[in-house]
């Protein structure tokens, strides 16, 4: 038989598969023992079975870690949680935070610094709306001004050309 079906025969014990940067090798390990090899030498008691059951085990071991590939060579590390996580990071952060609001507030309005920060914000935002209302109506009031005084202008130098013809 030639072709793609030549290729994928199995030879006993040179059997290898690869997953994920694993290789899989059948073991070298002697074959696991028979039930006839488990019975006791001697005579054949009539209490005990003459044929036992052999069991389903398998005669050989996989070995996952064969050294090869980047899953042998990497240290193997422990997952951490998002509790973990923000327990190590967040923790400190806050009691940084609330430290420097007592630092920075009187004792006996103190809250928490992240809800002081978070009201100098709304006022900061209520501000700058104020502000850019404020200039919008400045920028308007400064056009119809400039139009105005540009027509004032305009009388002006026909008054002055008409004095000045007299």
């Amino acid at each position: 038989m030639d072709g793609p079906l030549e290729e994928g025969k199995e030879w006993e014990d040179e059997t290898k598969t690869e997953t994920l940067d694993q290789c899989l090798w059948p073991s070298e390990q002697p074959s696991a023992p028979s039930a006839k090899d488990l019975r006791p030498l001697g005579k054949i008691t009539s209490d005990m079975p003459t044929e036992l059951e052999e069991p389903a085990v398998s005669s050989g071991t996989v070995d996952f870690d064969c050294g090869e590939g980047t899953l042998a060579k990497e240290p193997k590390t422990a997952e951490f949680s998002l509790a973990d996580h923000l327990s190590d990071r967040i923790v400190p952060l806050v009691k940084y935070l609330d430290g420097k609001m007592m630092k920075s507030v009187k004792p006996e309005l103190a809250g928490s610094y992240v809800e002081l920060v978070r009201s100098r914000t709304k006022a900061k935002v209520a501000v700058a709306e104020e502000v850019a209302e404020r200039v919008a109506i400045l920028t308007f009031e400064c056009a119809t001004m400039t139009v105005t005084l540009q027509a004032q202008e305009e009388q002006l130098w026909a008054k002055e050309l008409e004095c000045a013809e007299l």
